[in-house]
């Protein structure tokens, strides 16, 4: 990366211990905002996973009534 700059502004780059800093600082933010987009579609996914299993569960239940209500009839 320092020799494409050179290239580009022909001048050298060095990094201090303060723009270091600011790198990390800048990559940590970063960090957590992404940590938090992943943690939200998570629990959107976790979530819509659990009410499919209760409308799944409520379906096989209101088909195992009316197989028996009909087995029963006959």
């Amino acid at each position: 990366m320092s020799e494409r700059l050179f290239a580009e502004l022909r001048r050298h780059f060095y990094s201090t211990p303060s723009s270091y800093l600011d790198l990390l600082q800048l990559y940590m933010s970063l960090l957590d905002t992404k940590r938090h987009e992943i943690i939200c579609g998570r629990d959107r996914i976790s979530c819509g996973l659990e009410v499919t299993i209760i409308i799944y569960k409520c379906d096989i239940n209101k088909s195992t009534q009316i197989a028996t209500s009909h087995r029963d009839a006959n």
